[in-house]
């Protein structure tokens, strides 16, 4: 297996600086989209009548169609024109989050969520194979790193403009500022000029299944997705139900639950991508195991560090603890991305980003979300507070996951490290 290749890889193209600013623009227009909601939820559920096991099932939705689009279409993206393709399905994810501002009931805004899913799904799998065009070799994970901070950052954006916006004029206004206004960004990509050189679609020769029998059968390639999914598994749960959390347990104004929950996310999880990514790129040189053991080490660490979260009463210390678990968690990002290019084989890059995608959603906050609001409503029915109820149910479904996650990043690199093993010396 190699990494993707082009035949200009060694020289920036001079319109470059540009491009990647694009591409970190649609990004960060992908995550302002998909996260506002979250931030808006406590609104969403007093004016519909929703219950927390409802509020999850969005989030949920919105993944179960975001996973399967990039499996089902990934493994005819590479042979698409990527910026024709990216311009499309921008304009179409801002037209339908846009949309779900007129939602009367809860399925006519969950009908907005899955197509917001299907639309994310195809970018996400696209662009980060134009990011690796655009960089010589040596330069790859430091760029996929700061690209990948518009994860943090756009989740952030989300949250903050979600909370102030919903509070100011109605949840339902705020999603038609946060998803229509994505739609020049999409106009933009649609002038682009297509890429000189792409990889090959190898994909094209093989059937869905054999193309995801090929990458599953690359051991490292399994501990990085089955890592990266449960990281998203606590991820996952954590965006949906912070804002709610701060709410219910510290009383807070919605818009003040969304600027904090906001500002950990970007705050922290922005310098624990660039770091993981800096770290990987700096280590990977004389340890290529460093891309999984670092990520492993965030995970553990990371873990220990949410347990104050739970368990004290102060909203300074206990967010204080959320964000330094947040740092650490992000830190996986980068080398996860550079993992996964460099256990792609020539032409199956996007095949192998879309099927990750599938994968860590598949095992991870699909699940976590809808079941952090069952859990909670559960705990309700049994007589607990609602703050309570929430508080509780995030510890349960966040921290253990991290364990796992961190279990996972560590045998991958204890692979990768007995494969670069230097042979021993023979006796004579």
């Amino acid at each position: 297996m190699c990494p993707v290749t082009t035949e200009t890889a060694d020289r920036r193209p001079p319109d470059a600086a540009w491009t990647f600013t694009l591409l970190v623009l649609l990004n960060l227009a992908n995550y302002i989209d998909r996260q506002s909601l979250s931030a808006l939820l406590p609104l969403v559920n007093a004016e519909l009548g929703l219950s927390d096991t409802q509020g999850g099932q969005l989030g949920s939705l919105f993944l179960v169609s975001y996973m399967f689009a990039g499996l089902l279409l990934g493994n005819r993206l590479d042979a698409l024109r990527p910026w024709r393709t990216l311009g499309i399905t921008c304009i179409f994810w801002s037209t339908v989050a846009g949309a779900g501002a007129f939602a009367p009931d809860f399925t006519f805004l969950a009908t907005t969520r899955l197509l917001l899913g299907v639309a994310e799904a195809v970018y996400v799998s696209i662009a980060p194979v134009l990011v690796a065009l655009l960089y010589p070799e040596h330069r790859r994970t430091r760029m996929l790193s700061v690209f990948s901070l518009a994860i943090p950052v756009g989740s952030a954006m989300g949250f903050a403009l979600g909370g102030v916006l919903g509070e100011a004029v109605g949840w339902r206004v705020s999603l038609m500022i946060t998803g229509f206004g994505s739609i020049p960004l999409g106009l933009l990509a649609l002038r682009m000029a297509e890429p000189e050189s792409r990889p090959a679609a190898a994909s094209e020769r093989h059937p869905l299944l054999s193309s995801i029998a090929r990458l599953m059968r690359d051991s490292r390639y399994r501990a990085v997705a089955l890592g990266g999914a449960a990281a998203t598994f606590t991820l996952g749960a954590y965006a949906l139900w912070l804002p709610t959390d701060l709410v219910r347990r510290f009383s807070l104004p919605v818009g003040t639950a969304g600027i904090l929950s906001g500002g950990v996310i970007a705050g922290m999880s922005l310098v624990g991508t660039l770091a993981g990514g800096l770290a990987a790129e700096r280590l990977e040189r004389k340890s290529p195991w460093a891309i999984y053991w670092i990520p492993a080490a965030g995970l553990l660490m990371g873990a220990f560090a949410a347990l104050p979260y739970f368990f004290v009463q102060s909203i300074i210390p206990a967010l204080a603890a959320l964000a330094v678990s947040v740092l650490l968690i992000f830190v996986h990002v980068g080398p996860t991305q550079r993992a996964i290019l460099n256990r792609s084989p020539e032409g199956f890059a996007a095949m192998a980003f879309a099927f990750n995608v599938f994968f860590i959603h598949a095992a991870g906050d699909v699940w976590s979300q809808p079941l952090t609001g069952w859990l909670s409503d559960r705990a309700v029915s049994a007589g607990q507070t609602p703050a309570g109820a929430l508080r509780d149910a995030l510890f349960w479904v966040g921290v253990p996951a991290l364990f796992a996650g961190s279990f996972f990043f560590f045998r991958g690199g204890q692979i990768e490290r007995l494969e670069n093993r230097p042979p021993a010396l023979s006796g004579g």
